[in-house]
């Protein structure tokens, strides 16, 4: 289901239930006086924490875009996380494809995600555990949204080979942000750039775990 806001006379789409893909938080909290009800919820109601919107988290290259005109819907940031930390999570099964070997029939089947707590490590030859700097094993997700709980606004994360989505506890945070720092370091000489815009991800990612809302 569509969810709408007025802006300025003019109907916006801000997202599809409870993700708001064309919102971030700070869209809605800081122009309440421009926004008003869409088909149904108010600005009001969609930044309180009982609604569980998940918003747009703010990457630094949209800062000039607003509410309801960003481009790519679900965007993420891919980066990776330690095996030990997904298993935190509960995945979901993942849908694939068999065929036989001549191709003449296919069959779809179930398998468990690779980072399953509940499955024994048979996915040794899977690339991103083969570290070839032989660190830790890591699991590939994207960094998606923001949530509110607790009065704070955590990271959204979403497993990249089954796609459950999960948040991201204050407890955790620090093994989180050493993960993504790792991840964006590799790229501080070769492309200082891109290190930059990592960099200024990860103070957002802090900013929103020190809010109080």
């Amino acid at each position: 289901m569509g969810e709408y806001l007025i802006h300025k006379g003019t109907e916006i789409k801000i997202g599809t239930c409870e993700n708001l893909y064309y919102a971030r938080y700070q869209d809605i909290a800081d122009h309440l006086g421009e926004l008003k009800k869409g088909m149904d919820g108010t600005p009001e109601e969609y930044i309180k924490e009982s609604a569980q919107s998940r918003f747009r988290f703010p990457f630094p290259d949209e800062d000039s875009t607003g509410i309801g005109n960003y481009e790519e819907h679900d965007r993420g940031i891919l980066f990776e996380l330690p095996l030990e930390f997904m298993h935190q999570i509960e995945h979901r099964k993942i849908s694939t494809q068999i065929t036989t070997v001549n191709g003449c029939y296919k069959e779809t089947v179930q398998v468990l995600c690779p980072a399953d707590k509940t499955k024994e490590n048979k996915f040794v030859n899977i690339k991103s555990w083969n570290r070839p700097d032989g660190g830790y094993p890591v699991i590939p997700v994207y960094l998606k949204q923001q949530k509110i709980y607790d009065g704070r606004l955590l990271v959204i994360c979403e497993c990249a080979w089954c796609g459950t989505r999960f948040n991201t506890p204050a407890e955790f945070l620090d093994v989180f942000i050493a993960a993504f720092k790792k991840y964006y370091c590799q790229c501080e000489e070769s492309d200082k750039e891109k290190y930059n815009f990592y960099w200024e991800i990860e103070e957002r990612i802090l900013a929103g775990y020190e809010m109080t809302i």
